[in-house]
């Protein structure tokens, strides 16, 4: 089916290790758009501010027969095809963009207010948001209130100001095609004329929302990595020794440092060395 690449699309940006969760909702409206026009004509959804709304059953918002997106590769098939097949054909392909919208319906987080609140880390859209989303995270990590020398009063006055200048704020000093991370950081370190930093609190609670997982995909690397290196052969391998590895694993490549440039300590060579040392019997 032509619509195999789609899924197959969204399936690989959702694996990415980099933070998504700030565009995780305009992702998953993207991928329901994209098999939704396959099927129903534009006029009818842009007759809708969500397309969620888009009432694709109805026979009567929806493409005729020759306008249906079946892939040009099908062009062939359908001309061997008698008139009976060929409506049984489009019939079908009718029932699987309904069936597969159904799906996504069904089983995507559409409604799930974390994802909704979640988007006011996109600095790219910051105009369109409100403190309401900063303030909804910063109750959910209690952290920020938590500080002995201060108040939730205070942390959230300082936090709306911080917003309300940050949404005014042109941002020329940052290179937005830099990852979403490295970006508020940098944002992080900006000064006022005061020497101050203008966004420090604020961007500790935004680093703190990117943190927040956008698929399992992280997961499934740590089981993946876990089962290449506590294999049948090393039976015997103790925890702590599993969890080094691991986390050696994971600080190579969060740095992009191959093993094979790192630098080590004499003594730890030594230690290394005695590690493999023949045992005398």
């Amino acid at each position: 089916m032509h619509c195999i690449e789609i899924f197959d699309k969204y399936n690989t940006l959702l694996q990415k290790e980099e933070p998504l969760i700030h565009r995780l909702k305009h992702i998953l409206l993207s991928l329901y758009r994209e098999i939704l026009q396959r099927l129903v004509k534009p006029d009818c959804i842009l007759a809708h501010n969500d397309v969620l709304l888009v009432d694709y059953k109805d026979k009567k918002v929806q493409f005729k027969n020759k306008n249906l997106v079946i892939g040009y590769e099908v062009k062939p098939f359908l001309e061997k095809l008698k008139p009976v097949g060929k409506e049984e054909f489009y019939k079908d392909v009718r029932n699987y963009y309904v069936s597969a919208l159904d799906y996504l319906k069904m089983k995507l987080p559409f409604s799930d207010v974390t994802l909704q609140h979640a988007e006011v880390a996109n600095i790219e859209r910051r105009t369109e948001h409100s403190f309401e989303s900063v303030e909804y995270f910063a109750d959910k990590f209690e952290h920020f209130m938590t500080d002995k020398d201060t108040t939730k009063a205070l942390v959230l006055n300082k936090l709306q100001t911080e917003f309300n200048s940050f949404q005014s704020d042109k941002l020329t000093e940052i290179d937005l095609k830099l990852p979403i991370t490295e970006c508020w950081c940098k944002i992080g370190k900006i000064k006022n004329d005061f020497e101050e930093f203008k966004y420090k609190t604020l961007s500790d609670v935004m680093k703190s929302v990117l943190c927040i997982p956008h698929s399992n995909a992280g997961c499934e690397r740590v089981f993946s990595m876990v089962r290449k290196n506590h294999t049948d052969f090393r039976g015997s391998m103790k925890t702590s020794t599993l969890e080094s590895i691991l986390v050696n694993k994971m600080n190579i490549t969060a740095t992009e440092r191959p093993c094979y440039l790192q630098q080590f300590s004499e003594d730890f060579l030594l230690k290394s060395q005695e590690c493999h040392l023949p045992i005398a019997v």
